[in-house]
């Protein structure tokens, strides 16, 4: 099954370019009070120290510098909310890079005191837990209080008929969460493995800061949004073809989609509507506690299938893939009857000056100020780390590799500062593109007086 995705695995990371050029999370906030995290994963994923023992094949033991900070870069494949895919084989391949990154920042934070992790889709400068496994986690301690209160709430002859139901749908619900919430935030899961091992341990600091900037962001979005349409009319116009991405995913959906369908979503389907029938015998019998009860239940149910789960666009999209596919067969019957399409057509001036904007913003300027606020961030606002051997972890998505590598020897070659460059791809990814998961950078560094 890996070497069956590696194309696909490939060309879709272009797809994720664009991520976070419009990807924003809400901010983070801290509570006194924690639900609980393990909910949100199939066993050992809650247990960090057998997940290491079951992925010993990410060769994490590099003999990295103690006397000098260490900068590793970490390219990743990840998710993105529009395109889920967290049910296919392309999921479970982004599923394990992300529970290799989890494991890779668990691993070196056993051995090093002081770790700042910058990631992508935030421009905060401290985030404290991962924004989205936490808020899915309240998602489903809110569920559970629900149906707490479902239970309490309804007549008892009615509690051995609604009881079952409502396992059932959690048990479904569950068991997708659990599917997709590996891939929502690899380093957000090994900084949860962290605070559990470290919290007996003061000496100990783990900083995690976002790598976005905000006006760039704005300024790319601005530019897809204009691509966009004119990707659109071109394709209208008949002026282009599908490409190998679109075709890759549009045959993965077609291919895997329906068993999902129905080992998952149909039965979820059946569990909701069993609870609103049941909600029209109670309007019927006029018992307004009951349904009060089961509609907030419901709501909260609807809200993570929709919103972490995005069950609601998955039948759409499902449908377009289909209409695409019915299209260019009918377009594959009428060739003969036409003229034959002219490769020599040019995309207009505008097009490609937009382009090359694109490129630039999401690319070059991009990893430009990531490098800056890395180093600006850590290096100048705490030089203590510089004697005390810090690690910086970059993750980024895998086509910024090569591009955050060249920013960061623009930025540090020639640099007083005594800094070790390192990338560490996740084996899986490492496979897919057939680099080696260890690499030294080496950088020119000004030499400077030491007393």
């Amino acid at each position: 099954m890996m070497r069956s995705n590696m194309t696909v695995l490939k060309v879709v990371s272009f797809l994720y370019v664009s991520i976070f050029a419009g990807h924003g999370l809400s901010r983070p906030f801290v509570s006194s009070f924690n639900p609980d995290w393990s909910v949100l994963f199939e066993k050992p994923l809650h247990q960090p120290e057998k997940a290491v023992l079951n992925h010993g094949r990410l060769n994490l033991k590099p003999r990295l510098p103690r006397e000098v900070t260490t900068i590793i870069i970490v390219p990743q494949l990840h998710r993105h909310d529009h395109t889920p895919i967290h049910w296919s084989s392309l999921g479970r391949d982004v599923k394990s890079i992300q529970v290799e990154i989890a494991t890779f920042i668990y691993t070196l934070g056993l051995e090093n005191r002081h770790i700042f992790l910058g990631t992508e889709g935030t421009p905060y400068r401290f985030i404290p837990k991962s924004i989205e496994l936490e808020r899915l986690s309240w998602r489903l301690h809110d569920l559970k209080q629900f149906r707490t209160n479902v239970l309490n709430d309804i007549y008892p002859p009615e509690q051995k008929t609604v009881a079952p139901i409502l396992s059932r749908c959690e048990q479904h619900l569950f068991k997708a969460v659990q599917l997709r919430t590996p891939i929502l935030d690899g380093p957000g899961l090994g900084q949860w493995w962290l605070e559990q091992e470290h919290t007996r341990h003061e000496s100990f600091h783990f900083h995690r800061f976002g790598l976005e900037d905000q006006e760039l962001n704005a300024r790319a979005r601005q530019v897809a949004r204009e691509l966009s349409s004119m990707k659109t009319n071109r394709e209208v116009s008949g002026d282009t073809q599908e490409s190998p991405i679109r075709k890759g995913l549009r045959e993965m959906w077609l291919k895997e989609y329906p068993t999902f369908r129905e080992t998952t979503i149909v039965p979820i389907a059946r569990c909701v509507n069993t609870l609103e029938q049941m909600l029209k015998k109670w309007r019927k019998q006029g018992d307004r506690l009951s349904v009060a009860s089961v509609k907030r239940y419901l709501n909260q149910f609807n809200k993570i299938q929709n919103t972490v789960l995005h069950l609601d666009a998955l039948e759409e999209l499902y449908a377009t893939h289909q209409h695409t596919t019915e299209q260019l067969q009918k377009m594959d019957e009428q060739k003969p009857k036409l003229q034959p399409p002219s490769n020599t057509q040019k995309a207009s001036p505008e097009f490609e000056r937009l382009s090359a904007t694109y490129d630039r913003l999401v690319n070059q300027e991009r990893e430009r100020l990531m490098v800056n606020k890395s180093l600006d961030f850590v290096l100048a606002n705490s030089p203590a780390v510089t004697t005390k051997a810090g690690l910086i972890i970059n993750v980024i998505g895998a086509e910024h590799r090569q591009g955050l590598i060249d920013a960061y020897r623009a930025a540090l070659n020639s640099s007083t500062h005594h800094v070790q460059l390192f990338v560490w791809v996740p084996p899986t990814l490492a496979k897919a593109y057939g680099l080696d998961t260890w690499s030294h950078i080496p950088l020119v560094h000004k030499t400077k007086n030491v007393e």
